[in-house]
């Protein structure tokens, strides 16, 4: 049997969380506002996405909690938006009543469900849906972490990026764009491919600037960076992750603690997974 998840607030937050949802086929999911009519809409359009993208889910708008049945997580994102010059501790008497009737029927229809939280001001609205469902503090959690990391490692990108550009561009007008593009196309990549842009720059900048360098070096971690010839997955025993290598490495790589498996990879591409 499918997992049910129910978005409550179909605003943009809530329809993109329900879009995200199906889309990834992780459960039925049941859209859930006080506005008649909109959340039909916007689960009958995410419904009809399904054919085109490829997902095969049960997505449907309600404006009252009966459809929400046995929901396995309820997702509350309904409230009031947070307008210029307010702060997010104004907004919290304006949603403490939208947070709390949400929490009662949520409780009421899906009483061994788990609540996520979005609502701001988040702190005050997670400590307002665990007074009001009486859940263990395990199953009321705020989403603000997430959503604040993704929000870092989004801006480092775009800033180093806008760093990194020039000196890379100027080491290998091609590679160097690409590389330095990746950050701003992909920012998950964050971690991986800023640490090999640093790799690459700690070879040609010295004291007082840019220094000579050795231009088979750099063009060497680009070719590597860019196209790589080898995919080797770690182990379970240390932080999973996947690398890409010059197939001159192999046996090297085979022999080290802790990798997996090395693979032969036929297609050029840059792909990082943390």
């Amino acid at each position: 049997m499918r997992k049910k998840v129910t978005v409550v607030g179909a605003g943009n937050v809530g329809a993109n969380c329900a879009l995200r949802l199906a889309g990834k086929e992780l459960a039925d999911v049941v859209l859930v506002d006080v506005v008649e009519g909109i959340p039909q809409g916007k689960g009958l359009d995410i419904a009809e996405s399904g054919p085109v993208e490829g997902y095969d889910v049960s997505v449907t708008g309600a404006n009252d909690y009966a459809p929400t049945d046995g929901s396995d997580i309820v997702i509350i994102t309904a409230g009031f938006p947070r307008k210029p010059g307010m702060s997010r501790d104004d907004l919290l008497l304006a949603n403490y009543e939208i947070v709390k009737t949400a929490t009662e029927q949520a409780v009421k229809h899906s009483p061994d469900a788990i609540l996520i939280l979005v609502t701001n001001p988040l702190d005050a609205m997670c400590w307002v849906a665990y007074q009001v469902s009486k859940f263990s503090r395990n199953r009321v959690v705020g989403m603000a972490g997430v959503l604040d990391s993704a929000r870092y490692r989004t801006f480092l990108a775009l800033e180093l990026a806008r760093l990194l550009r020039r000196p890379m561009k100027w080491l290998r007008p091609v590679e160097g764009a690409l590389a330095v593009d990746s950050l701003i196309q992909a920012p998950r990549r964050t971690s991986a491919t800023v640490a090999a842009l640093m790799l690459s720059l700690a070879l040609v900048i010295a004291q007082g600037g840019v220094a000579r360098a050795s231009y088979a070096s750099i063009e060497q971690w680009l070719t590597a960076s860019l196209n790589p010839d080898l995919f080797v997955t770690a182990s379970e025993t240390i932080a999973a992750r996947d690398f890409h290598f010059p197939a001159s490495m192999r046996g090297e790589l085979e022999g080290l603690p802790g990798v997996d498996e090395v693979q032969p990879v036929r297609t050029a591409r840059v792909q990082f997974r943390g």
